[in-house]
């Protein structure tokens, strides 16, 4: 017999008694709402667990979890929330550009890392492809601080055999560019640039600067600056590599002038276009799941783990078909098994971790399950959802209002909260704007009670929470703008 909760505080608090004692946990009767807020409060409450991997079916949904996860953590600085997405280089994809896909997934496993916590949503495509050895990535992680003593040539090579690529202005994250004493270099995982002054051998300052105008707004201590690159170019090991692929290209019937310009491009040491592909013949890989600490991370299925795998095997039979394609045809390619892991390795390793499952459960007798008691929520417009505006939730505003209900208004973008605001006004509504520093967790402990109040935040819906008598508002829902082009990571 499973236990019951009747809304997000004791959902969060449920999670956090029995997680530890149990190795899977089944969760049903939730809502897409309901899941993202219960979990953004029982990841940041929770004790003695530093990492939790999303993992959602399609590459789409892992975008619009870190997109919602993300919004409603603006203003948490103790927790990283980062996508660690999949790419291919078989049918469609062969020649695409994926650096920012790269880059990602570099930065997921920084926040992985570190010491602070990490959401990270994925997608077990993503996770079962290789990646840089945990040891490597260690290795070639540079950690400075201001009065080091290190050469400025020597840090160069550093920065380089980390992946960083000398420019003269540095315009992206994994650039570098040097002017006699000064570098600039703008970290993979960093929101800006850095610049490092030497003085002589001695690091003499480190400052965070502004992309825009060049002006420094930042002192720091000191600084760890990871690799950016899956694959590192370090010097005495990149003419082996060239060897490996040239022979290899040799074999794959590879024509002449790709096959010269791909290794004379590796061996001065750039990063081209399909090097992603030759990953496994250039450099020992690991899987992703290395870089987790089974005692400190959670694995979360927010739509269940069986439309995973499965999805996952579509993904794999899709890429085979490809390969095998390419093979019929003689066009140089590369074995996908050397780049991915199987389905079932996949899901064995998964379940070694702890594990928390919505909808329909994998597991089909989890060690514990959790039930949401279902409420019903009668006040809702009789409008469909994209045709709702402010005025059709008038009614129902009132009818909660006089039972003492409250109502939270979750908006992240100033003019939405303009236009609730004025809204709310002219309907002789107390509105109360919550301080920035204000998130999800404490929106319940807040001691002024007010009619309707507004907080950063994202959901995909309306949500009535039984337990703490509250409605749970979008601000998509409030303006009549539902279905906005969401941008790509």
């Amino acid at each position: 017999m499973g236990d019951s909760v009747h809304g997000i505080i004791s959902s969060s608090k449920a999670l956090s008694r029995i997680v530890s004692s149990h190795q899977s946990i089944g969760f049903v009767g939730a809502s897409d709402s309901f899941k993202l807020l219960s979990l953004i409060n029982f990841c940041q409450d929770i004790k003695g667990f530093k990492n939790f991997i999303f993992i959602l079916p399609t590459d789409k949904s892992s975008l619009l979890w870190h997109d919602s996860l993300k919004e409603n953590l603006k203003n948490n600085t103790s927790i990283n929330v980062g996508i660690f997405p999949n790419y291919s280089h078989w049918g469609k994809d062969r020649y695409t550009h994926y650096s920012s896909m790269i880059k990602n997934r570099m930065k997921s496993l920084s926040h992985i890392s570190n010491e602070k916590k990490a959401l990270i949503t994925t997608t077990l495509p993503a996770l079962s492809k290789r990646t840089l050895e945990k040891n490597i990535f260690n290795k070639n992680s540079v950690e400075i601080h201001i009065n080091q003593i290190i050469e400025v040539e020597d840090f160069v090579n550093l920065l380089k055999n980390s992946g960083y690529q000398e420019v003269i202005d540095i315009i992206e994250a994994g650039y570098f560019s040097v002017r006699g004493g000064i570098i600039d270099l703008f970290p993979i995982d960093s929101n800006h640039p850095i610049r490092i002054e030497f003085f002589d051998d001695n690091i003499s300052s480190i400052r965070k600067f502004s992309l825009q105008n060049h002006r420094s707004f930042a002192q720091v201590e000191n600084y760890k600056i990871i690799p950016c690159h899956e694959i590192l170019l370090v010097n005495n090991n990149i003419e082996s590599m060239a060897q490996r692929l040239h022979e290899y290209l040799i074999s794959d019937h590879c024509p002449s002038g790709d096959r010269e310009g791909m290794t004379d491009a590796l061996r001065k040491g750039y990063h081209f276009n399909l090097i992603e592909l030759f990953a496994p013949l250039l450099q020992k890989l690991s899987h992703p799941y290395e870089y987790l600490d089974k005692e400190n991370t959670i694995l979360i299925f927010p739509n269940g783990f069986d439309i995973c795998l499965s999805n996952f095997q579509e993904f794999s039979n899709e890429i085979d078909e490809h390969y095998q394609n390419d093979l019929k045809s003689q066009n140089f390619n590369f074995n996908p098994s050397f780049h991915f892991e199987t389905v079932d390795q996949l899901a064995e390793k998964s379940r070694q971790f702890k594990l928390i499952e919505y909808d329909n459960p994998y597991v089909k007798q989890p060690s514990k399950s959790i039930h949401l008691k279902p409420s019903s929520f009668t006040y809702a417009p009789k409008v469909k959802e994209k045709e709702r505006k402010f005025s059709d939730w008038l009614p129902s505003f009132s009818l909660l209002l006089e039972k003492s209900a409250k109502v939270v208004i979750l908006a992240h973008e100033t003019t939405a909260i303009d236009d609730i605001l004025k809204s709310c006004n002219f309907a002789n509504i107390k509105v109360k704007i919550n301080d920035e520093s204000e998130n999800l967790l404490n929106i319940f402990k807040l001691n002024h009670i007010f009619e309707v109040q507004i907080i950063h935040g994202k959901i995909p819906a309306h949500y009535w929470d039984e337990e703490s008598q509250t409605l749970f508002i979008p601000q998509e829902e409030l303006t009549n703008k539902i279905g906005k082009k969401t941008t790509r990571t």
